[in-house]
């Protein structure tokens, strides 16, 4: 995981943009991997459980497409909800989407999925971005305990994109 910091703001209270990469060769032909990740209802088998990730958005949601909106809660911390609200953006078929927040935990949350075919199947990009709020504390918060958390959300994910029975 990486950062950068704004360079206009004085040193002692940049805040930065911290991002994540993960490339995963999923053994499985791009359309099957783009049907399963453009499922919403899927987002909760590849969360971890102690998340507690709950969808609120009604159901049936349809499959994904741009503009979607999608809102549910996680319990990232000592249990306590948080309502996150994303629109779906940036759609390709079969080749990229996005998910940004609109409401939620972050300051700015920016994950783009990006597909392509390969000889052994479909190789994913997941590209994360974000930045928390409340300056110096977000900070403090993320190299305590965000940072880890969301290494471990996606590499849970990972895990669990490798076991599946594609």
């Amino acid at each position: 995981m990486t950062h950068r910091t704004f360079p206009s703001l004085p040193r002692f209270i940049c805040m930065a943009i911290h991002t994540l990469q993960k490339i995963q060769i999923i053994p499985a032909p791009i359309q099957t991997v783009w049907d399963f990740f453009a499922t919403p209802i899927n987002l909760a088998a590849i969360t971890p459980k102690n998340l507690r990730f709950k969808i609120l958005t009604p159901q049936p949601i349809a499959s994904m497409h741009e503009g979607q909106i999608l809102e549910y809660n996680v319990y990232p911390f000592l249990g306590i909800p948080l309502y996150w609200k994303t629109i779906i953006r940036d759609v390709d078929f079969q080749k990229r989407f996005a998910d940004e927040q609109v409401k939620g935990p972050y300051k700015k949350w920016y994950h783009e999925h990006l597909f392509r075919s390969v000889d052994q199947g479909t190789e994913m990009t997941d590209n994360l971005s974000y930045e928390l709020p409340l300056g110096v504390v977000g900070e403090i918060a993320h190299g305590l305990l965000v940072k880890n958390q969301v290494r471990e959300i996606f590499d849970f994910r990972y895990d669990v994109i490798a076991k599946f029975k594609w």
